[in-house]
């Protein structure tokens, strides 16, 4: 509105100028209406701005409920974390194994919970990248079956990983996982549900890539480095 209002008063300014056949020429026009706004950057900037708010504004009220929801009946608690667990402060990360952010990520939490022990770090395995991301997060959901979840999640998030079968069984007996419960687990429908709703809880957030997080109540999309994600929490 506040572009359209601009275009519009300089339209009138500039109507004298102008005789009546060339302000109904639509070339005219729009020749006029770029000359503006190529020397008058400001508005355009100013228009994305607006709008870029009123979209973060409205996606934040169309998740309150799904929130809240979140925090009422204390999924997180259900979900993998690491960190304290009676810790009151809960970040809630959205990950994906292939995802180069997430990899760096992971030294921020680390030194993020190494600098406070009142904070739980939940991971929501959100798998969108690739296939072998979907893989992935199988088998980290099967390792929480078995108490191994961080460990596993730590090993997948260091380095360059495949993630291919022979990989993902190799790393389940150097865990010392059981190997023939991780398999079964791997491939149950129970995982594949969870992997579902974390899906669809994404999607209701509309979280469209990781690393994303839930803090206090509001989505915070994107990596963020140590000082940045102290503030964050401090300021929520």
């Amino acid at each position: 509105m506040y572009l359209i209002l601009k275009i519009f008063l300089f339209c009138l300014l500039t109507y004298n100028s102008i005789s009546k056949e060339e302000f109904k020429s639509n070339s005219k026009l729009e020749l006029l209406i770029e000359e503006y706004l190529l020397n008058n950057p400001e508005i355009i900037i100013k228009s994305l701005e607006n709008y870029r708010n009123k979209q973060e504004a409205k996606i934040e009220e169309e998740s309150k409920y799904f929130i809240n929801d979140y925090y009422d009946r204390k999924i997180y608690e259900t979900l993998p974390y690491t960190g304290n667990t009676s810790a009151q402060i809960v970040v809630t990360e959205f990950i994906d194994y292939n995802c180069g952010y997430c990899k760096k990520t992971l030294k921020v939490i680390n030194e993020l919970l190494r600098r406070n022990n009142n904070i739980k770090v939940v991971f929501i395995d959100f798998p969108i990248l690739s296939e072998t991301s979907y893989t992935a997060a199988k088998a980290a959901l099967a390792a929480f079956e078995q108490d191994a979840y961080f460990e596993f999640h730590t090993e997948l998030l260091t380095g360059n990983r495949d993630f291919s079968k022979s990989f993902i069984i190799d790393l389940a007996k150097k865990l010392k996982l059981d190997v023939k419960k991780f398999k079964e687990d791997m491939e149950s429908s129970l995982i594949s549900e969870k992997l579902e709703k974390n899906i669809k809880f994404a999607r209701d957030l509309s979280i469209k890539g990781t690393p994303s997080f839930i803090i206090k109540k509001k989505v915070h999309p994107g990596a963020y480095d140590l000082k940045k994600l102290e503030e964050i929490i401090k300021n929520n």
